[in-house]
Formats: structure tokens, sequence, C-alpha cells
């Protein structure tokens, strides 16, 4: 009789290490897309209206991790009396109902919240990318 033997106990190990390595590098690489989305929001066209009233300064955002799943978001902070002019702004609808005509900054424009992550996806999974491939450079992987 013949027979091989495997103990995949240092394997297992190293693939363990490589997991938590790569979920931090990509809760570092959220972080960045979180504030990458934000200034994307409040810069990118469609902008933010700035001149309704105090609309820019409400943007907030914030990134989770939990377990497997990870996301970041921007969002308007609400609990104002304006919330829902705020929405009605954001789908290009005026205070009185109508289709907005004359936005009151260069660039902005209804959607500037929502058309980000549709627009920009490509360019935040490439931060996320980036932070893993830093991760495994520096820990030398060699892969199987």
């Amino acid at each position: 009789m013949i027979g091989i033997k495997f103990n995949a106990e240092q394997f297992i190990a190293q693939s363990n290490q490589e997991m938590r390595d790569l979920k931090r590098a990509c809760a570092k690489g959220m972080k960045e897309v979180e504030s990458t989305l934000l200034d994307d929001v409040l810069n990118s066209p469609p902008s933010c209206p700035v001149k309704t009233g105090d609309l820019y300064g409400l943007h907030e955002s914030e990134s989770h991790v939990s377990g497997e799943i990870m996301d970041a978001k921007v969002f308007i902070r609400s609990g104002t009396k304006y919330d829902a002019f705020w929405e009605a702004l954001h789908e290009g609808i005026s205070a009185w109902g109508t289709p907005v005509q004359n936005w009151t900054r260069p660039g902005s424009g209804p959607y500037w919240l929502s058309s980000k992550v549709i627009t920009y996806e490509g360019k935040y999974y490439e931060i996320i990318a980036a932070h893993i491939r830093s991760a495994f450079a520096k820990r030398r992987f060699r892969g199987l």
C-alpha cells in the first residue's frame, strides 16, 4: 500500500490571514470611496445646487463594514422642515411642483446624488482594488 499525507494547517492559517488582510484592505478602500463619493456628489456635474438654503452643508457620508458586507453612502441629513423639498429638488421638482428650469449653480442639476454611483462606479471599484493590490504586494503574495 502507498499513500500521501498532507497537513493543511499552515495553508489554512495563511489563507485565513490573507482573508483578514483582504477585508482590512477593502474596509480602507471603502473609507476612501466614502470621501471620494461625497466630493463627487458636491462638486462633479450634476453637482449639488449651492444656493438652496443650507442643502450643501446637509450632505453627510458614512461607510460600514459588517462581516462580508461593506458599503459607503452619501445622504442628505434628515430631520429638517425642508426634507420633502430636498427630496423633490433631487428629482428636479421645484417647491411649486414644477420642473426646475434654472439651477442656482452652473453644472448643478437633478439626481446629483444618485447619478454619481452610476457615472463613477468604475472609479470607486478601482479605489478598492488599489487597496487590495497594495495589501497583497506588501505581503509579497506568492499565490498557490
